[in-house]
């Protein structure tokens, strides 16, 4: 099912399902590689698709960046990203691979790339180098492993390399590919193009894919001495460089030097010889007492490799990795103490071992002459902290001093508690963002979005002119029977229930709607002030139907009563602003303030009230049921026209920010095959 050759034709669905299939080995990511996915999606397309795929990702987008995450959630989040971006999971892993170069550099990593190689094929080489420095500041990391191949010129005369990939990881390789082209063109001003030409799956659940980078064009800067070097690795031309260096060995290749065993392994304290078998010839006092080995031993039965992964102890395939400059770790199975080192081919070599310069002798124990050894395993512990070397019992008196062992340790120690520090901090600054985002869903609760930023800035914050908004008053009748039959408890519980429902429904359905303030039992909500809203009249009935449903589900506490509200609308213009400096109140003012107030006090138990203004703004008004009330006397107001409104069934509340021309169009249409006129004729009723 879960096959790795993988088809041109392949369709995506099964291109997601092979990527997800990945995240099923029990493995962890870094969670600063899912922030930097964040940083790639912000960046490439804006924060607001980054909300949408954070909307439709199933988990919580939150990651501290050293701390590990399951690979099912990057896989999940890169899956989720590119459905909704529209683009195919491998062309979203290359355009990642391509931003990564650029993240990895802003966080401060642009002087170790410059240094990892004056050429591209350097620069790959030595990845696995700069992956185990990395474990040192991230232990629980799982790099991949790198094998660079120089290849004959293609016709054309473009330059080809064979980079072998390997990773526990299965299907990411196309990252591989935005890597090394935004790699090629940064550093070294190379246009390269990249192929897979092959895969395969390796023991210990490891995945290999081998790929062909092809240099297409010199851009200029390094590129022509990268294409030199990179011709003479290939055998296609010698520098003077090479041609004075291999002078220099052939001189070299002449003279024999003689140490003492003693001196040997006073400069190399961790060093163990071994045969073309693997077996151990020799070894280090220091090694020695931690493996304790005995004669026939051979590097298995004491040792496991752990970098690069996925390596077995075979000495011919060992020596063509290690002629790439690549470091190997082994760790002892008897402690699990990581040794870092090279493996050095010494069948050749001219090196001798004596205990006098008259007098020569074998270092080797157990009666094996020194020509037995083949090859030569220089290292040194790889360790993290002061606590490791105590785990493992090595001791300063066992490290080299003409190297920086023991430099890296204390580094390392430094940098251990830099880390946990930058947790903590990190852990902080998270609970502070939480913090901060609740105390703004309060305040945005309490004002609008638009005033409580300006308020927060410090910026005054000015009355403004609104042209048309629709005002809503309601209040629940017979509030004072209800008060003075019982508890205050009781009004208490009645008001809260109340309001949270409304408040609710407001929020769920009728967003664009702002709940300006509740007193007592008055509710107060305006359309169309603080964000645009052309149907504000016809959703503001709506959720005015909403309210008086929404009420009968309130119990009154009293035996016999229910909960009725009468509802009031009026539309008009406004000015609002906010008022005072100790607990700022967003306010309205105006005659239409006044006027809906009226229309809610005229109003009747379970009915909607509204002005003619409010009918008059009314979209698509043969979607209500619109009866005329007539006119009436209002107090400060004098002779109005108004209207009882009710919300039939069927009726489906219009979308908030719809054109005024589509909802003139769409309201036109339903009231013709109503048999009603557009201008929205009513049905006369009597006065209650």
């Amino acid at each position: 099912l879960f096959q790795l050759k993988r088809s041109p034709g392949l369709p995506p669905q099964r291109f997601y399902f092979l990527v997800a299939h990945a995240a099923t080995k029990n493995k962890n990511m870094l969670g600063w590689i899912n922030r930097s996915i964040k940083e790639f999606v912000t960046s490439t397309f804006g924060p607001e698709a980054w909300d949408a795929v954070v909307e439709k990702y199933p988990h919580e987008a939150k990651w501290r960046s050293q701390c590990p995450y399951s690979d099912s959630l990057t896989v999940e989040l890169v899956v989720t990203s590119a459905k909704h971006l529209g683009v195919s999971v491998e062309d979203a892993l290359e355009a990642y691979g391509v931003f990564f170069v650029s993240y990895v550099e802003s966080l401060g990593y642009r002087k170790l790339m410059d240094i990892l190689g004056n050429t591209l094929f350097d620069f790959l080489q030595n990845l696995n180098n700069l992956h185990l420095l990395l474990q040192f500041s991230f232990p629980e990391m799982i790099s991949p492993a790198f094998k660079c191949e120089a290849r004959p010129e293609t016709p054309e005369g473009h330059q080809v390399m064979r980079l072998t990939y390997s990773s526990a990881r299965q299907g990411l390789y196309r990252i591989v590919f935005g890597i090394v082209k935004q790699v090629a063109q940064k550093l070294f001003s190379q246009e390269v193009t990249v192929a897979l030409v092959g895969e395969a799956a390796l023991p210990h659940n490891h995945f290999e894919y081998l790929l062909e980078i092809t240099v297409k064009g010199h851009l200029g800067g390094a590129a022509a001495k990268s294409a030199e070097l990179l011709g003479s690795r290939a055998g296609t031309g010698r520098t003077s460089s090479d041609i004075a260096a291999a002078a220099h060995e052939a001189t070299l290749a002449q003279e024999t030097l003689v140490f003492t065993a003693e001196l040997f392994y006073e400069m190399f304290p961790f060093a163990l010889f071994v045969d073309r078998q693997c077996a151990i010839v020799s070894s280090s006092p220091s090694l020695h007492r931690m493996t304790n080995w005995r004669t026939g031993n051979t590097l298995e039965n004491h040792f496991e490799i752990v970098h690069p992964r996925g390596m077995t102890f075979d000495v011919e395939v060992v020596l063509q990795l290690a002629r790439s400059r690549t470091a190997f770790v082994m760790k002892l199975k008897s402690n699990g103490l990581e040794l870092k080192g090279q493996f050095i081919d010494i069948s050749d070599s001219r090196v001798g071992i004596t205990q006098s310069p008259s007098r020569r002798t074998s270092i080797f124990n157990g009666g094996m002459a020194a020509h037995d050894a083949s090859v030569v395993f220089i290292c040194a512990p790889r360790v993290r902290s002061l606590e490791d070397m105590r785990q493992f019992q090595v001791y300063m008196s066992d490290m080299p001093l003409h190297d920086s062992s023991i430099d890296m340790v204390m580094l390392a120690e430094q940098r251990s508690a830099e880390n946990e520090l930058s947790r903590r901090i990190e852990s902080l600054n998270l609970q502070l963002e939480e913090e901060r985002k609740r105390s703004d869903r309060l305040l945005y609760q309490m004002l609008p979005v638009n005033v409580a930023n300006s308020l927060r800035t410090g910026a005054k914050v000015n009355a403004q002119h609104h042209p048309e908004v629709t005002i809503l008053f309601s209040d629940i009748v017979g509030f004072t029977v209800i008060s003075a039959k019982t508890a205050p408890e009781n009004v208490f519980r009645l008001l809260d229930e109340l309001y949270t429902a409304l408040d609710t429904e407001l929020a769920l359905n009728f967003p664009e709607l702002y709940k300006v303030e509740t007193i007592g039992d008055a509710y107060m909500v305006v359309g169309n002030l603080t964000e645009p809203c052309h149907t504000h009249a016809d959703r503001m009935i709506h959720f005015a139907s909403r309210m008086l449903t929404i009420a009968e589900t309130i119990d009154s506490g009293v035996p016999g009563l229910k909960v009725q509200l009468r509802v009031g609308l009026h539309t008009g213009s406004v000015v609002a602003g906010v008022v005072g400096k100790k607990m700022p109140s967003f306010c309205l003012f105006g005659d239409t303030v006044n006027t809906a107030s009226r229309m809610e006090s005229n109003s009747v138990a379970g009915c909607i009230h509204i002005s003619d203004d409010c009918c008059r703004a009314i979209r698509n008004p043969a979607a209500l049921a619109i009866e005329s009330r007539g006119v009436i006397d209002v107090k400060g107001k004098g002779q109005m026209t108004t209207h009882f409104v009710r919300v039939p069934e069927s009726s489906i509340a219009p979308p908030a920010n719809e054109g005024a021309a589509a909802v003139t169009a769409v309201a036109a249409a339903a009231a013709a095959a109503a048999g009603v006129g557009a201008a929205g004729a009513v049905t006369p009723a009597p006065a209650p």
